[in-house]
Order: structure tokens, then C-alpha cells, then sequence
């Protein structure tokens, strides 16, 4: 039955103090006037020895309004601080977001130019062997063998293409889920 007075207590005292959610104590109102710590109220709740408690509920007695002032003042603060905390904890996750991002596009794009080098180069290769082979080969052959080296540089293209694809796919897959 104490435990059930206590309780309406801690409610009522919650509608009174405007609904500050990180009270670290609570003032209760009765003959004694005391401040009861969180901790305090968790070994009660499990059974601890009431005399331990009433020991330390005489520690945490408060003499005057001015000391409950002082504490009210100093929840105050301490809910102010913490919503700051708060309001820069989301915009320094919503600026990590945005890197990440920026991040991930550089990176698609740094990819695409080196794939777009490589093929540039595979071109180059292919144009150089086409002048050394035409010194020594008849015309017959070069044909036969343009045609030949142009699929294989078209294959080559391709697969490349589609590894470029794949890997921006998987970037942007890997993006979204962090």
C-alpha cells in the first residue's frame, strides 16, 4: 500500500514539473519535503532494506526554497544542454550523410573516367598494332584481321561496360544502407 502512495506521488509531481524528462530527482511534497534520488527509488522498487534508505533520504534533505530553486534551476540548464546536444548530434549526422554522398559520387565518377582511359588506351594499343601489322601484312589479311581485333576490342568494351555498371550499382546499394 506505501508503494502504491509513493507512485501517485511520482506521478503528480511529474504533471507539476511540465513534463521534464531527465529528472535526476524529485521533490516530494509531505511533512519531510525530500529530494529522492532515481537510484534511491530503483532499490526501493527491488526490495532493498528500508532503513538504508531512510539514511539516505535524510542526506538529500532540503532546508529552503532557495536550494530548490537551485536545483530547479540547475534541471533546467541541464535539459537546455542536452536539447542543444541533441540539435547538433542530427546536424552533424545530416552533414555525415551529405559527405558520404558527395564521397560516393566522386568515387563513381573517378571509376567511370578510369574505365574510360582504359578503353582509350586498348584503342591506342589496337591502332599502333594495326600500323605495325600493315608494313607486314598484305591487305587480304589486314582485313581479316580488323575485323577480328575489332570484335575482340568491342568484347573487351562491353564486359568492361558492364563491370563499370555493376560497380556503380553496388556503390549506390552500398550508399543507401549506410
Amino acid at each position: 500500500m506505501a508503494g502504491w502512495a509513493s507512485n501517485n506521488n511520482l506521478k503528480s509531481n511529474l504533471k507539476a514539473v511540465d513534463g521534464n524528462d531527465m529528472l535526476m530527482g524529485l521533490v516530494f511534497p509531505g511533512s519531510n519535503k525530500t529530494v529522492i534520488s532515481s537510484m534511491d527509488r530503483i532499490c526501493r522498487m527491488m526490495g532493498g532494506q528500508e532503513e538504508e534508505t531512510n539514511e539516505d533520504l535524510n542526506l538529500y534533505r532540503l532546508d529552503s526554497d532557495n536550494d530548490k530553486l537551485e536545483l530547479l534551476k540547475a534541471l533546467r540548464l541541464s535539459q537546455t544542454r542536452a536539447r542543444e546536444a541533441e540539435k547538433k548530434a542530427a546536424i552533424l549526422a545530416k552533414e555525415r550523410d551529405c559527405l558520404s554522398d558527395a564521397f560516393f559520387e566522386e568515387a563513381k565518377e573517378l571509376f567511370a573516367y578510369r574505365q574510360l582511359v582504359r578503353l582509350l588506351e586498348l584503342q591506342v594499343s589496337y591502332l599502333k598494332s594495326k600500323c605495325d601489322s600493315s608494313m607486314f601484312m598484305k591487305e587480304e589479311d589486314e582485313e581479316e584481321d580488323d575485323r577480328e581485333s575489332i570484335g575482340r576490342i568491342v568484347a573487351l568494351a562491353l564486359c568492361l561496360g558492364i563491370a563499370g555498371v555493376g560497380f556503380a550499382y553496388g556503390c549506390r546499394y552500398l550508399s543507401s544502407n549506410f
